[in-house]
Protein backbone atom coordinates (compact mmCIF):
# COMPACT_ATOMS: atom_id res chain seq x y z
CA UNK A 1 0.00 0.00 0.00
CA UNK A 2 2.76 2.48 0.82
CA UNK A 3 4.48 1.71 -1.98
CA UNK A 4 1.84 2.60 -4.20
CA UNK A 5 0.66 5.66 -2.56
CA UNK A 6 5.08 6.71 -2.64
CA UNK A 7 4.98 5.82 -6.60
CA UNK A 8 2.07 8.29 -7.17
CA UNK A 9 4.45 11.26 -6.12
CA UNK A 10 2.48 12.13 -2.59
CA UNK A 11 4.31 14.42 -0.80
CA UNK A 12 2.01 14.79 2.38
CA UNK A 13 0.01 11.95 3.90
CA UNK A 14 -2.43 13.38 6.50
CA UNK A 15 -3.21 9.76 8.86
CA UNK A 16 -6.51 9.61 11.00
CA UNK A 17 -4.67 10.54 13.79
CA UNK A 18 -1.38 12.04 14.68
CA UNK A 19 0.15 14.83 12.84
CA UNK A 20 0.86 15.03 8.78
CA UNK A 21 3.37 13.35 7.49
CA UNK A 22 5.87 14.76 4.52
CA UNK A 23 6.93 11.94 1.46
CA UNK A 24 10.22 11.28 3.88
CA UNK A 25 8.16 10.29 6.37
CA UNK A 26 6.35 8.13 4.31
CA UNK A 27 9.88 6.40 3.20
CA UNK A 28 11.15 5.69 6.54
CA UNK A 29 7.89 4.34 7.37
CA UNK A 30 7.67 2.01 4.43
CA UNK A 31 11.41 1.12 5.63
CA UNK A 32 10.43 0.36 8.89
CA UNK A 33 7.56 -1.89 8.10
CA UNK A 34 10.03 -3.83 5.59
CA UNK A 35 12.77 -4.19 8.12
CA UNK A 36 10.11 -5.16 10.31
CA UNK A 37 8.32 -8.05 8.22
CA UNK A 38 11.84 -9.15 7.00
CA UNK A 39 12.59 -9.80 10.58
CA UNK A 40 9.24 -12.07 10.69
CA UNK A 41 9.50 -13.62 7.41
CA UNK A 42 8.78 -17.06 7.09
CA UNK A 43 8.12 -17.58 11.43
CA UNK A 44 4.68 -17.71 12.83
CA UNK A 45 2.96 -15.20 15.12
CA UNK A 46 3.24 -16.44 18.68
CA UNK A 47 0.10 -14.39 19.84
CA UNK A 48 -1.67 -16.23 16.62
CA UNK A 49 -0.31 -19.36 18.74
CA UNK A 50 -1.79 -18.32 22.07
CA UNK A 51 -4.97 -17.29 20.53
CA UNK A 52 -5.17 -20.56 19.00
CA UNK A 53 -4.43 -22.64 22.36
CA UNK A 54 -6.94 -20.06 24.42
CA UNK A 55 -10.13 -21.40 22.11
CA UNK A 56 -9.29 -24.87 21.76
CA UNK A 57 -7.20 -25.49 25.00
CA UNK A 58 -6.72 -25.46 28.99
CA UNK A 59 -5.67 -21.78 29.64
CA UNK A 60 -3.74 -23.16 32.68
CA UNK A 61 -1.64 -24.52 30.30
CA UNK A 62 -1.03 -21.57 27.45
CA UNK A 63 0.99 -19.59 29.55
CA UNK A 64 3.96 -22.77 29.69
CA UNK A 65 3.35 -23.71 26.13
CA UNK A 66 4.00 -19.87 25.21
CA UNK A 67 7.09 -20.08 26.85
CA UNK A 68 8.09 -22.93 25.40
CA UNK A 69 7.25 -22.13 21.83
CA UNK A 70 10.49 -22.51 19.62
CA UNK A 71 13.08 -19.87 17.51
CA UNK A 72 10.17 -20.76 14.73
CA UNK A 73 7.77 -18.43 16.38
CA UNK A 74 8.16 -14.29 16.20
CA UNK A 75 7.14 -12.49 19.42
CA UNK A 76 5.13 -9.58 19.66
CA UNK A 77 4.07 -7.43 22.52
CA UNK A 78 1.64 -5.44 20.22
CA UNK A 79 0.02 -8.56 18.94
CA UNK A 80 -0.43 -9.82 22.53
CA UNK A 81 -2.34 -6.45 23.34
CA UNK A 82 -4.54 -6.79 20.41
CA UNK A 83 -5.29 -10.44 21.30
CA UNK A 84 -5.97 -9.44 24.42
CA UNK A 85 -7.83 -6.33 23.25
CA UNK A 86 -10.05 -8.75 21.77
CA UNK A 87 -10.85 -11.14 24.03
CA UNK A 88 -11.66 -8.34 26.29
CA UNK A 89 -14.11 -6.95 23.99
CA UNK A 90 -15.88 -10.38 23.97
CA UNK A 91 -16.08 -10.10 28.05
CA UNK A 92 -13.62 -13.22 28.23
CA UNK A 93 -11.60 -11.02 30.53
CA UNK A 94 -9.85 -14.36 32.04
CA UNK A 95 -8.19 -14.87 28.88
CA UNK A 96 -7.34 -11.25 28.27
CA UNK A 97 -5.65 -10.92 31.30
CA UNK A 98 -3.95 -14.04 30.71
CA UNK A 99 -2.77 -12.88 27.41
CA UNK A 100 -1.42 -9.61 29.21
CA UNK A 101 0.35 -11.61 32.04
CA UNK A 102 1.87 -13.77 29.25
CA UNK A 103 3.10 -11.00 27.84
CA UNK A 104 4.53 -9.27 30.85
CA UNK A 105 6.79 -12.37 31.79
CA UNK A 106 8.18 -11.64 28.31
CA UNK A 107 8.34 -7.88 28.84
CA UNK A 108 8.02 -6.82 32.02
CA UNK A 109 8.53 -3.13 31.65
CA UNK A 110 5.38 -2.71 29.24
CA UNK A 111 3.60 0.16 29.75
CA UNK A 112 1.02 -0.68 27.11
CA UNK A 113 0.48 -4.59 28.69
CA UNK A 114 0.78 -2.48 31.92
CA UNK A 115 -2.14 -0.43 30.83
CA UNK A 116 -4.53 -3.10 28.90
CA UNK A 117 -4.37 -5.51 32.20
CA UNK A 118 -5.40 -1.76 34.33
CA UNK A 119 -8.48 -2.03 32.21
CA UNK A 120 -8.96 -5.21 32.02
CA UNK A 121 -9.36 -4.94 36.16
CA UNK A 122 -11.46 -1.85 35.85
CA UNK A 123 -13.93 -4.00 33.56
CA UNK A 124 -14.02 -6.77 36.38
CA UNK A 125 -14.81 -3.72 39.07
CA UNK A 126 -11.44 -4.72 40.56
CA UNK A 127 -10.19 -0.80 41.21
CA UNK A 128 -7.19 -1.23 43.68
CA UNK A 129 -5.73 -3.58 40.98
CA UNK A 130 -7.02 -1.60 38.37
CA UNK A 131 -5.53 1.21 40.37
CA UNK A 132 -1.94 -0.59 40.79
CA UNK A 133 -1.67 -1.03 37.12
CA UNK A 134 -2.30 2.40 36.43
CA UNK A 135 0.56 3.70 38.53
CA UNK A 136 2.69 1.43 36.91
CA UNK A 137 2.29 2.90 33.49
CA UNK A 138 3.47 5.55 35.53
CA UNK A 139 6.45 4.66 36.63
CA UNK A 140 7.14 3.63 32.65
CA UNK A 141 5.84 6.42 31.48
CA UNK A 142 5.93 9.12 33.43
CA UNK A 143 3.28 12.28 32.83
CA UNK A 144 0.76 9.51 30.98
CA UNK A 145 -2.01 11.28 31.05
CA UNK A 146 -4.80 8.38 30.94
CA UNK A 147 -3.10 6.65 33.08
CA UNK A 148 -2.52 10.05 35.63
CA UNK A 149 -6.69 10.13 35.04
CA UNK A 150 -7.77 6.86 35.96
CA UNK A 151 -5.52 7.09 39.02
CA UNK A 152 -7.04 10.25 40.40
CA UNK A 153 -10.77 8.72 39.62
CA UNK A 154 -9.98 5.46 41.22
CA UNK A 155 -8.69 7.55 44.31
CA UNK A 156 -5.29 7.77 44.52
CA UNK A 157 -4.96 6.42 48.46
Amino acid sequence: MLDGFLARGVDHAVPGHGPALTGDDVRSLRSLLAERYAKFDGKRSAAKWLGESIATGDIKKTPQGYAALPRGYYRSQDELSILGRRLQGQGRTAEAAAVFRVGLREYPGSALLHHNLAAVHLQAGQRDSARHYYRLVLQEVPGNRDAETMVRTLGDQ
